[in-house]
């Protein structure tokens, strides 16, 4: 059974930040917060899934905490409440997409070890030519998209954003992307949902929940990854 220390670094936007700070499952080197994301018991197992759902919230705000973000984060779904006091204007963003590969222990050990070579489709194309990829839906108006991932490895980039009709918002930056997951994960911390509690490293999470952020304005986008 994979333990908790198989939660890696950028599995959250809460748990790793590109360019912003120092990759971590929040920030290596530096005193973490906590963020406790909440399951219900159909989402926690003690055996391994034959898949497992990840749910990806794509949040936006006009500036994030510095202080507040990266956090550690186990996992779980996040509060309106707990994510709007990691930033200003925190909300949700629609009409962005991501392209996931499919790739071997080998392959994610060399994206994970220099994840800013990797951001981009087209620089883990020119790295791996040839490796399975899948785009996904459009996040909607919850900033939410979802994906149904058997065991393995797997590399997540931003694809695109569309923005709203009408709309003249940019994004100027992205916190937690590119990410990669090991799949499945076991409870990297105790999990009590009810009267019952999952002591950390004794079960797997069927769902997993993502942050991944941007900060968005209204001024022309000078680079899209900081």
């Amino acid at each position: 059974m994979r333990t908790w220390k198989k939660v890696l670094a950028f599995v959250l936007a809460l748990t790793m930040v590109i360019g912003i700070a120092v990759p971590s499952s929040f920030a290596i080197g530096t005193e973490k917060v906590t963020t406790t994301g909440t399951f219900t018991t159909e989402e926690v197992t003690k055996t391994k899934p034959d898949k497992t759902t990840v749910n990806i919230y794509k949040v936006k705000a006009d500036s994030f905490d510095g202080s507040k973000v990266p956090a550690e984060h186990n996992l779980g779904q996040l509060t309106k409440d707990q994510l709007a006091g990691l930033g200003s204007k925190v909300d949700f963003l629609a009409g962005v997409k991501f392209t996931y590969y499919t790739v071997t222990k080998e392959q994610f050990d060399v994206l994970m070890a220099d994840p800013g070579s990797y951001k981009t489709a087209a620089q883990v194309d020119a790295k791996y030519p040839g490796l399975t990829k899948v785009t996904t839906k459009a996040t909607d108006t919850n900033g939410l998209v979802s994906v149904e991932l058997a065991e393995g490895y797997y590399w997540f980039v931003e694809d695109s954003y569309t923005p709203p009709k009408d709309s003249t918002s940019s994004i100027s930056s992205s916190i937690a992307l590119p990410f990669g997951l090991s799949l499945p994960y076991t409870n990297p911390k105790d999990i009590t949902i009810g009267n019952d509690t999952y002591p950390a490293g004794t079960s797997y999470l069927k769902t997993i929940y993502i942050y991944p952020k941007n900060v968005v304005g209204d001024e022309p986008v000078v680079e899209k990854d900081v």
